[in-house]
C-alpha cells in the first residue's frame, strides 16, 4: 500500500525527497506488532490511521520523582510566581502568555514569571513582545537550563502555564504536580487528559490570552483551591506517572508482545 502512495505521489510531481522521505518514515509500519502511544489522543489519531486499536498500549511519559521527593512542601518564591517551559514556538502558545502577562499583572503588580527554553526561533519576537507591553520587570527568560536548575525554579513556583495549541502530552505538565506547583493549561489533546479541570489543575479555552489570564489569577490568588490541587497532585504523579511505574508498564507490553510471537512461532 506504502509503495503504490509513493508511486503515485511520484507520478503526481510531488517532491521527489519529500515523497521517498515520507515513506521511509511510514512503511516500516506495516511490519509493526504493536505500539506505543503517549496518550489516549494519541491512540485514537494511530486508530484512525487504521492500525488495530488492541494493538496500542497508551504509556504516558515519565517524570524522575527523585528530584521532588525530599521536597514535599517545598518554600516558595515571595513573589507570586508563573512558570512556562517549552520551546519558543506558536504551537506551544508562549504568545498566548505574553498576551496574558499584562492582564495578570494589572490584577497582581508583583508577579513574577520564568519562562525555561531551549529553542530561540523567535526569541527576537519574544523580547519585541516584552518590550512593546513593558514586561522588563515581571519576565525572567532562562536559557538552556541545567535539570538541577529547572527543577528549583519549578520548586519556587505556585503556578504553570501550558497554553500549548496542541500538544502530544506535556512533560512540564506533570513536573509541575511533582513540584507542588499548581497547573493551568489550555483544554486541548493531550493536556486535557492529564488535567482534570477543578482536581489536578485548571483548564482554560483555546488560544485565549483573557482567559488564560483570569484562569491564573484565579489559581494564584485561592491559596485554599492551589494547596488542594498541588495535594491531590504530588500523589497522583507519584501512582501514575513515575517513572518506575511507566517502565513495568512498557515492559509488560514488550512481554506481552514475546508471548504473542513464541504462539505463533
Amino acid at each position: 500500500q506504502h509503495m503504490h502512495q509513493l508511486v503515485r505521489a511520484l507520478l503526481q510531481g510531488k517532491h521527489p525527497r519529500r515523497a521517498v522521505r515520507n515513506y521511509l518514515l511510514h512503511a516500516p509500519l506495516q511490519k509493526y506488532s504493536g505500539f506505543i502511544g503517549i496518550s489516549h489522543h494519541e491512540k485514537d489519531v494511530l486508530a484512525e490511521l487504521g492500525f488495530a486499536a488492541d494493538s496500542i498500549r497508551v504509556v504516558s511519559c515519565p517524570v524522575d520523582f527523585q528530584h521532588y521527593v525530599h521536597q514535599p512542601a517545598p518554600q516558595k518564591h515571595h513573589r507570586p510566581t508563573i512558570i512556562y517551559i517549552g520551546q519558543l514556538i506558536l504551537r506551544k502558545g508562549w504568545d498566548v502568555l505574553i498576551q496574558a502577562a499584562p492582564n495578570i499583572r494589572a490584577s497582581i503588580p508583583d508577579v513574577r514569571i520564568i519562562m525555561i527554553t531551549h529553542n530561540t526561533s523567535q526569541l527576537a519576537h519574544l523580547h519585541e513582545m516584552i518590550r512593546t507591553n513593558d514586561l522588563q520587570d515581571t519576565i525572567e527568560i532562562h536559557m538552556r537550563v541545567p535539570e538541577e536548575v529547572k527543577v528549583d525554579l519549578l520548586l519556587q513556583s505556585h503556578v504553570l502555564v501550558s497554553p500549548s495549541r496542541y500538544e502530544g502530552f506535556g512533560i512540564p505538565v506533570i513536573e509541575a504536580m511533582a513540584a507542588h506547583c499548581g497547573v493551568v493549561a489550555a483544554d486541548v489533546p493531550a493536556c486535557n487528559e492529564v488535567i482534570t479541570n477543578q482536581v489536578s489543575g485548571l483548564l482554560h479555552k483555546y488560544a485565549d490570552p483573557q482567559d488564560l489570564a483570569d484562569t491564573t489569577i484565579r489559581l494564584l490568588r485561592d491559596e485554599e483551591l492551589r494547596e488542594r490541587i498541588t495535594t491531590y497532585c504530588y500523589t497522583h504523579v507519584q501512582q501514575t506517572y513515575e517513572r518506575a511505574v511507566t517502565t513495568r508498564q512498557a515492559v509488560d507490553f514488550y512481554q506481552t508482545i514475546f508471548r504473542s510471537w513464541s504462539q505463533n512461532a
